[in-house]
């Protein structure tokens, strides 16, 4: 799997792995937030890992025996999808939405301000429960633009809304 991802226009390998995940990582023409949509639109289901400190975001592929005779189709399916996203260009964050994540504090988010958020977000109607999309590029994207106690305090927000 690693060996194959290094073919792959736009990836590239993070650390050579020394078990059964493999963390692909990205140059800056697309972004793994729109590859996984694509590769779960395909039928597989990778991993978006949001970037924290200095670690880039990156897609998690974990290989097991049930898989493993899988790989070369799933390369071809991560080949595709990585070129589309790629025609696609990376998902761009609005400047606002982007400030507006990094000026929220954890500790006093409260239902008005989600509700807010949820609403600029085009998660929600005012007066309706919240809309998870089909697809979730633009959501992972805007969340790996907010520091790390932000993104913990939306994503329990958020699943607290959908449990409502």
């Amino acid at each position: 799997l690693a060996a194959g991802v290094a073919q792959i226009d736009h990836l590239h390998v993070v650390a050579a792995p020394d078990s059964s995940l493999v963390a692909i990582g990205t140059d800056a023409a697309v972004d793994v937030f729109s590859i996984s949509d694509r590769m779960l639109d395909r039928g597989w289901f990778v991993q978006p890992q949001m970037s924290f400190g200095t670690f880039e975001a990156t897609l998690h592929a974990t290989v097991c025996a049930a898989t493993a005779n899988s790989i070369p189709e799933f390369l071809q399916a991560l080949a595709d999808a990585t070129a589309e996203a790629a025609e696609a260009g990376p998902i761009v964050i609005d400047p606002f939405l982007a400030e507006a994540a990094a000026g929220i504090d954890p500790a006093t988010l409260d239902d008005a301000a989600f509700d807010g958020l949820l609403q600029i977000a085009g998660l929600a109607s005012e007066g309706e429960g919240v809309q998870a999309p089909e697809r979730l590029g633009e959501v992972n994207a805007l969340l790996d633009v907010a520091p790390p106690a932000v993104r913990e305090a939306l994503l329990k927000a958020f699943l607290d809304r959908l449990m409502r």
